[in-house]
């Protein structure tokens, strides 16, 4: 699939691109609404001055603290995520929160 060389930044694009970049959404994604290849994208962010993404969280709109202080395991909280026990056990670990023991299934 070809993409177009250059991304037109003009006063519409410039303003979906500053909102797309600093929601947090993937390079990809901004690139495909866009219809430009993702170095176009980063280099027209370079270009504006945007600076780094915020980074994006799969916990932003679950209520992790509730989830890790809960009787549910976490497995369970994973499976809720679509992540491993570890990935919700390191999460953890870095929020601050006490250690909990990650049962491996299967081992």
């Amino acid at each position: 699939m070809a993409f177009p060389v250059r991304l037109r930044m003009d006063k519409a694009n410039t303003d979906r691109l500053r909102y797309l970049w600093q929601s947090g959404k993937p390079g990809r994604e901004i690139a495909a609404a866009f219809g430009v290849s993702v170095c176009a994208i980063y280099k027209a962010a370079r270009k504006m001055g945007l600076g780094p993404k915020p980074k994006a969280s799969r916990f932003n709109e679950f209520d992790f603290a509730a989830a890790w202080e809960s009787e549910k395991t976490l497995a369970d909280i994973a499976a809720d995520l679509g992540v491993t026990a570890g990935v919700v056990h390191n999460a953890g670990l870095r929020r601050g929160f006490q250690h909990r023991n990650v049962i491996k299934a299967n081992r």
